[in-house]
């Protein structure tokens, strides 16, 4: 929802149930109002879950962290990119790079592997409640010269990514709702209707 216009995030959520008014605020984009009236837009959601984070990775460290790397997922445009480094700023967060999720997971899959006598393909796969994504990265590594001595150095390359933007574990979960109501409906017939 995060760089999205208003019209886009009502579309989407007219198809949800969800406990919150959605309405447009000044500049067009979709803003969540709460019950006590405060619209807030999802920049401020974001920058509010990113501050959280901030917290526990400096409780984690045990010292401030003020830069951080955002991951963000593949099908991320410009938009989005730019919505999460607003959200970035309000939350007080100097952004290093946004780099997409599957590569976030590579780095770290890879990190403390030896990849000079394997090489190897590996999937990283994401279901998320809204979209589905995955990535074949290949890892290897190669020799080079590092203080005088030949050593080995892990790399990786993302070789293909996809994703479905409107398949997730929410859009399941509706889907059987849906099912089973209808089920029930049949059931119990005579003008009963279980999703109202």
């Amino acid at each position: 929802m995060v760089g999205k216009p208003y019209k886009f995030v009502k579309d989407m959520v007219d198809s949800l149930y969800l406990p919150f008014d959605l309405v447009e605020d000044s500049r067009g984009a979709a803003g969540f109002k709460t019950d006590d009236g405060v619209v807030y837009s999802a920049e401020e959601l974001l920058a509010m879950i990113l501050k959280y984070g901030m917290g526990l990775a400096e409780s984690h460290a045990k010292s401030p962290v003020k830069d951080a790397v955002i991951t963000v997922p593949p099908y991320f445009g410009q938009a989005e990119r730019k919505g999460v480094l607003q959200a970035a700023q309000l939350a007080g967060i100097n952004v290093l790079s946004l780099i997409n999720e599957h590569s976030g997971a590579a780095l770290q899959y890879g990190i403390d592997k030896d990849f000079s006598n394997d090489s190897r393909h590996v999937i990283f796969y994401d279901m998320g409640s809204k979209n589905t994504y995955a990535a074949l990265v290949y890892f290897s590594a190669y020799n080079m010269k590092e203080f005088g001595k030949t050593v080995s150095a892990n790399q990786f390359q993302v070789k293909d990514v996809r994703w479905k933007a409107d398949l997730g574990g929410q859009d399941m979960e509706l889907r059987l709702v849906e099912h089973f109501s209808d089920e029930i409906n049949k059931q119990l017939g005579s003008g009963f209707d279980m999703e109202s």
